[in-house]
């Protein structure tokens, strides 16, 4: 007998005996339930779709949000990293669902002009407004769902003032479709009974001597260390300036003598001081 001969025989026993410990055909130990490949219950497992990605990367968390899953999914569906799962849904580098930037089997809409005006009234005013919409950039409203209408892809439109006729001198023109609003060419028109027209839409009166409709002329108006005023000159039998302004509202600033029927002043008086007729610098309102 050759000296080597009894090892070889133990070695054998000791084959068959782990031979009787393996499991049936088709059969595998408990750890790798619905799992394929690998060599020992130590193995990372993999399902058969996702063979060579770790079985902790290749199933989604067991705890996803509803409104994480895509209709259907389910935990144990598997995940392939950075693949397409299904409309607007996707498998990211951790092997987790999750909504794409876009998704072009989505259907598309018509959002019209996103930058458009418009005239508006605003009471008895009328304004021209700016309208913006800013449609969506992903065709995908939530992981698995599309937006399904215009109005939640385009978004609601939003409007703007950006012009305002509210002032003699406040026209403007455009303000229609991609138009947008010019100040009309007013400058040098009268305005506010004395003032005129200026190149910013504004007049170089303030509104209100117009009340003074007694008044045999307005000679001007003007502002006085923020306090607007009205200087008219009247004819409405022997008064003051001081009782005369405050008819229409205001009080007396200043008074002055008239020369020939004109504006033109001849000399200061009180506001006290009754005439026939004479300047009034009166306040407004």
């Amino acid at each position: 007998m050759r000296p080597w001969a009894p090892l070889l025989a133990v070695g054998l026993l000791a084959a068959c005996a782990e031979i009787e410990d393996v499991p049936e055909q088709g059969a595998l130990p408990s750890s790798m339930d619905a799992l394929v490949g690998g060599s020992g219950p130590d193995q990372f497992w993999q399902p058969a779709t996702d063979l060579g990605v770790p079985r902790d990367r290749a199933l989604p968390p067991p705890d996803l949000a509803p409104q994480d899953a895509a209709p259907g999914w389910t935990p144990d569906a598997g995940c392939r990293p950075n693949t397409r799962l299904a409309q607007c849904v996707i498998c990211n580098a951790n092997g987790v669902p999750e909504r794409p930037v876009d998704d072009g089997t989505c259907p598309d809409f018509e959002c019209g002009d996103a930058l458009a005006y418009a005239r508006r009234m605003d009471g008895d005013v009328e304004i021209c407004v700016r309208i913006e919409r800013e449609p969506q950039a992903n065709h995908c409203a939530a992981l698995g769902v599309c937006h399904s209408d215009a109005a939640s892809f385009c978004g609601e439109p939003v409007e703007t003032e950006v012009a305002r006729a509210d002032g003699p001198c406040a026209a403007f023109t455009g303000c229609e479709g991609l138009a947008a609003p010019q100040p009309q060419g007013a400058a040098g028109q009268p305005c506010n009974g004395v003032g005129t027209c200026q190149p910013d839409g504004t007049c170089s009166a303030p509104a209100g001597c117009e009340r003074f409709a007694d008044a045999h002329t307005l000679c001007g108006a003007g502002t006085e260390n923020g306090q607007g005023y009205c200087d008219v000159f009247i004819q409405v039998g022997r008064t003051s300036c001081a009782d005369y302004c405050p008819r229409w509202g205001g009080v007396c600033l200043q008074a002055w003598g008239e020369r020939n029927d004109t504006c033109e002043t001849n000399g200061g008086r009180g506001c006290g001081d009754n005439a026939d007729d004479q300047i009034c610098r009166c306040s407004l309102p």
